[in-house]
């Protein structure tokens, strides 16, 4: 998906044994050294009211503490839109929630709109491999995608088309309509009141004018 759609953030409840320091070294064990996730130790105080606003719950017991392992997913606004419980996590488990919350956000003013939707297709067209772990690229969903906008796209094509032979096929029935009408009473009109040699003349005319 790229590091620079998201950020991630640990925060340590654990006061005030969740130190930075603590916390540094819990990323160096681990091997994280991502730059995009950060370690934050929060003051004590503020503890209770940060985990009860994330929905975190925990109980204290002799070995420590009792909790379920807890992801929450925020979006640019700063609003919490996911929550995934569980003791362990799969890719799986966290990109198909990601996925969902970056294809669905707005689209960023400084972002070309144009490469911003092709990198939204390809996040789409992912798939979770659960052999290898890893996510690799569904190409039969490109294929999806691209016949249904060609459907849609003919359908929109005789759609248009339907519409402008319509749209002549009145023209032409109104034309038609008006030429009767015309030339009906420019012949009766004329051939009554004038001659047999004006009479062709003036008819001739009146059809020519309509």
């Amino acid at each position: 998906m790229g590091a620079d759609r998201f950020n991630m953030i640990s925060i340590g409840f654990n006061q005030p044994f969740d130190s930075p320091a603590a916390l540094k070294d819990f990323a160096r064990q681990y091997g994280i050294r991502l730059p995009n996730w950060e370690f934050l130790s929060p003051a004590p105080a503020i503890v209770s009211d940060l985990t009860r606003n994330f929905g975190f719950s925990f109980v204290a017991t002799a070995a420590g503490f009792d909790h379920l392992n807890q992801v929450t997913m925020v979006d640019a606004d700063g609003m919490i839109v996911r929550q995934v419980y569980g003791e362990k996590f799969t890719a799986e488990d966290i990109a198909e929630p990601l996925k969902i919350l970056i294809t669905r956000s707005a689209i960023p003013p400084e972002v070309g709109t144009l490469n911003e939707l092709m990198q939204r297709v390809r996040i789409i067209c992912s798939i979770y491999d659960p052999v290898t772990g890893r996510y690799r690229t569904n190409y039969s969903l490109y294929f999806q995608i691209a016949g249904f906008i060609t459907f849609v796209g003919f359908m929109i094509y005789l759609s248009i088309n339907f519409w402008k032979n319509r749209r002549r096929h009145e023209e032409k029935n109104v034309l038609n309509s008006r030429a009767s009408r015309n030339g009906a009473s420019g012949w009766t009109s004329r051939y009554s009141a004038h001659p047999p040699n004006q009479q062709r003349a003036e008819f001739w005319f009146a059809r020519t004018s309509c």
